[in-house]
């Protein structure tokens, strides 16, 4: 079944998933510089998208697979010549999920890493958004980190992969991503550190023009906030109220 899936399922570029996080810079420098102090790890600047492609259904096909009981899978491998960049250090491992299993239109897409620990399946946070809205991504856990060796075992639930929320528009011919709207990206840095931190970014067409930053390590707080983003949003509050909301809800503004 996981094979027809992965036959079916559609590929998510790196320049397009979340903006392009893990996609970020034009020389190999640029990819180590972008993927240091705690930001999303890069692949390879010589690395094409259709490499990209191969490796995340071979890790799908023949890496350690993890059911994640919702129509969620995460598949992890080892290869033996560098990928990418995490942390400023080359990263031979490669994440690949594969999400949308049971709605008919499967997706994939991954990341480079530098270690992989198994995740149990745990309860997500049920988030309330209003319409025109589309959670693209979402493994932001409502569960306590599980620590070994003083390492985050259950990273699943502490990567730098958790939450992507993105505007929707209608294009004449359905509902399609608005790529130059705002969108929420949230995750866990540094991944699978217990020290780490969850950071959400409110971020308006790409990685190079970023909004506003939070940094918290209460779990439920960034739950609140991303509900009441929503609200600032809606209500056309600009970059410094938002940042003064975020102040008053005693969160760290990067």
């Amino acid at each position: 079944m996981l094979r027809d899936l992965i036959t079916a399922a559609v590929h998510i570029p790196p320049a397009q998933y979340s903006r392009g996080k893990h996609w970020r810079g034009n020389s190999e420098e640029q990819r180590r510089q972008n993927s240091e102090n705690n930001t999303p790890s890069q692949f390879l600047y010589a690395m094409t998208a259709e490499v990209v492609k191969k490796l995340e259904q071979d890790t799908l096909r023949v890496g350690e697979i993890v059911d994640k009981g919702d129509g969620t899978y995460h598949a992890y491998q080892e290869y033996s010549e560098q990928i990418g960049y995490a942390d400023g250090k080359d990263a031979y491992w490669l994440r690949a999920e594969l999400t949308g299993a049971h709605s008919g239109q499967p997706a994939i897409h991954s990341h480079p890493r530098l270690n992989v620990r198994k995740a149990m399946y745990e309860k997500l946070f049920s988030i309330k958004i209003p319409g025109g809205w589309a959670v693209t991504h979402h493994a932001f856990g409502d569960v306590d980190p599980v620590v070994n060796d003083g390492v985050i075992v259950n990273d699943e639930f502490y990567s730098e992969d958790l939450l992507v929320i993105e505007p929707l528009r209608f294009d004449g011919g359905g509902w399609v991503v608005d790529q130059s709207g705002y969108a929420f990206d949230l995750g866990w840095y540094p991944e699978a550190n217990p020290e780490g931190f969850y950071r959400l970014t409110l971020l308006k067409g790409g990685w190079d023009d970023v909004i506003v930053q939070f940094q918290s390590r209460d779990r439920h707080q960034v739950h609140r906030l991303i509900e009441q983003c929503f609200s600032w949003v809606a209500q056309g509050a600009g970059d410094e109220e938002i940042a003064r909301q975020a102040n008053l809800n005693q969160l760290t503004v990067v």
